[in-house]
Order: structure tokens, then C-alpha cells, then sequence
């Protein structure tokens, strides 16, 4: 009976730790693929200051910058728009990924404790 519960221990022990590698590898995987979103969105803005830097270089008068300004907006607005639908997406796989891992985790334990012991 008592080598039965230190068998339990030590299985519940090795789950606990798999689970938490596994956790680790989520968790990294999501921080690499939110650092590319963030690299992008910083990239997309780097870009348009340059592009409106240049634009204020090369205007006339107010009526022109604002319709440059308005077209570049909307040439970006889009761009901006895609990063952050890609990082939404993003975030809805990762509720997906730590729910099914927890409901796995909670599987295990619940066996675990559920079992009866071999007499």
C-alpha cells in the first residue's frame, strides 16, 4: 500500500513536471510569434515616418500635405489594421493551446486521485 502511494507521488511528481515543460513551450512559442507581430507593427512605422518625413520635405502648401497626408493614413491604416487582426488571432490561439493543456493537466490529476489502489 505504501509503495502504491510513493508510486502515485512520484507519477504525479513526472506529470507536474511534463506539464511544465510543456507549458514553457507554449508559452514560447507565443512570445516568438508576438515578437514578429511587434517587429512588424514597428517596421510598418518606421516606414510611414520616413514616408511622411519625405512627404513634408517635398509639399507646397497645407491643401497638399493634407491630401498626401490623408492618402498615406489610408495606405497604412490598412497595414496596421492586418498586425493587429494577425495578433488577435494570435492571442485566440493561444487561449486555445493553454486550454487544452490544462484540461489535460486536469485529466491526469484526476486519475490520479481517482484510481484505486492495488491491494
Amino acid at each position: 500500500m505504501q509503495e502504491e502511494i510513493v508510486n502515485r507521488w512520484a507519477a504525479l511528481g513526472k506529470d507536474a513536471l511534463d506539464s511544465m515543460k510543456e507549458l514553457g513551450g507554449i508559452n514560447t512559442r507565443i512570445v516568438e510569434k508576438l515578437t514578429e507581430q511587434q517587429q512588424a507593427l514597428m517596421n510598418t512605422y518606421l516606414e510611414a515616418s520616413t514616408k511622411e518625413i519625405k512627404l513634408l520635405s517635398e509639399v507646397k502648401d497645407a491643401k497638399d500635405l493634407l491630401t498626401k497626408q490623408s492618402a498615406l493614413v489610408s495606405e497604412y491604416n490598412d497595414k496596421f489594421v492586418e498586425i493587429v487582426r494577425s495578433m488577435n488571432d494570435l492571442l485566440g490561439e493561444c487561449k486555445n493551446e493553454l486550454t487544452v493543456w490544462a484540461e489535460k493537466g486536469m485529466e491526469k490529476a484526476v486519475t490520479q486521485f481517482t484510481q484505486k489502489p492495488e491491494k
